[in-house]
């Protein structure tokens, strides 16, 4: 959310007040709010909805404060969705930004550029060994759509698993594969899909300790795969916390043992990390972390652009037959070929290492990561660490 605590309400004696913030912003000149929302409603899609009855202006940020057209200053726990991972107008992203553009804005990857590659490895550095690949896309929804596709190619099979009340996306696949019906519309076709029970423990139909239900959820999976698919699936999709459905979460043994249940059935496990990858759940960098399993494929998005259409999907040795030998047009994103982007976001080759000391607050990608079936990877004291609600930015 987006709030504003520096007014004083009728039932405080004493008005809250913001910390002070020595960035001085612009004179605003344009449009008045009402003149906004009338050419908004006479011209943009009504699905583009807006939040609050008196819906928000915005027209300045600097880090963790936004400005409305009257110079009022929020402080903004929203983020464009977990979006603008840096903070607003962070001065070394628009500096990137600004000399990137100087020198070219556009290319594609039919051609060489020095950024994509260099930036490529400094990402599958953050990643296990066996994540290997990195495929630049453009949006967190297509970094979805793009791994159940390859899940199928690679295994060849079609059924793809969820969870109820997840967000994966809102083209086809994702958009089938979203458990949430406010999220969904009449039409989306994904190919076959199936609703796992949510291991949540609040509201859950399963009673017990939430270790207890995440089993419980569990064998959900294995009913699902024995009575509504051929007994083979392509993947399991999930996201280490739920975002969109109110930052739900089971207990840590949920994830791996149903990786084992999908694997026994020749599915291949997909972490989708678009709100809590790059250290966004607190002490581990990504959320499956905090189970101690290590999926085929990792999905990323929102916060390796600051706001910027840029995501990295990446195939790794999973998914070879598709990666090395694709038919023509199989993929093809001819927006993606804006290689400078690793220069936009600020993270130069070998950036994301030399921050490490400053915490993993400080790292945010976006795409998705492959890596090679292989037995389940504890990371170190995962089992003992604490996972934070996400916050909305980082000034």
């Amino acid at each position: 959310m987006t709030v504003a605590l520096d007014v004083a309400t009728p039932d405080r004696s004493r008005a809250l007040q913001l910390p002070p913030c020595s960035h001085q912003t612009a004179p605003y000149l344009g449009p008045g709010r009402e003149k906004i929302l009338e050419l908004r409603r006479q011209h943009v899609n009504p699905a583009l909805f807006t939040l609050y009855s008196e819906p928000v202006m915005l027209v300045e940020g600097h880090r963790q404060y936004v400005w409305d057209e009257t110079g009022r200053r929020y402080l903004d726990l929203f983020a464009g969705i977990c979006t603008v991972a840096c903070g607003h107008s962070h001065p070394k992203i628009v500096a990137a930004v600004q000399k990137q553009m100087a020198l070219l804005a556009h290319g594609s990857t039919a051609f060489l550029h020095p950024n994509m590659p260099r930036f490529a490895e400094a990402l599958l550095a953050k990643l296990p060994p066996s994540l290997d690949r990195i495929y630049f896309v453009n949006s967190g929804s297509e970094a979805n759509d793009l791994a159940i596709q390859m899940a199928r190619l690679h295994t060849g099979n079609a059924d793809v698993i969820g969870i109820r009340n997840a967000y994966h996306g809102g083209s086809a696949p994702t958009g089938a594969l979203t458990g949430i019906h406010t999220w969904k519309s009449g039409v989306q076709r994904g190919g076959p899909v199936h609703h796992a029970l949510n291991p949540d423990p609040y509201r859950n139909p399963f009673s017990g300790t939430p270790e207890q239900i995440a089993s419980r959820s569990a064998e959900d999976v294995a009913e699902l795969i024995r009575y509504s698919t051929p007994g083979q699936v392509a993947a399991f999709i999930s996201e280490p916390i739920q975002g969109a459905g109110g930052v739900t979460m089971g207990a840590p043994n949920y994830l791996p043992e149903v990786y084992e249940i999908v694997r026994a059935h020749g599915g291949v496990c997909i972490a989708d990390e678009v709100q809590t990858g790059f250290g966004r759940t607190g002490d581990n960098f990504w959320g499956f972390e905090r189970s101690g399993v290590v999926p085929e494929i990792v999905t990323m998005a929102k916060g390796i652009g600051n706001g910027l259409p840029l995501a990295a999907p990446g195939p790794g040795r999973a998914s070879r037959r598709h990666r090395q030998r694709p038919r023509p047009g199989t993929h093809d994103r001819r927006r993606t070929g804006r290689r400078p982007g690793s220069q936009d976001t600020g993270h130069g080759p070998g950036r994301p290492r030399a921050r490490r000391a400053q915490g993993p607050r400080r790292h945010r990608g976006q795409g998705w990561a492959v890596r090679q079936r292989a037995p389940d990877q504890a990371a170190a004291g995962a089992d003992g660490r604490r996972c934070r609600v996400r916050a909305g930015g980082d000034g």
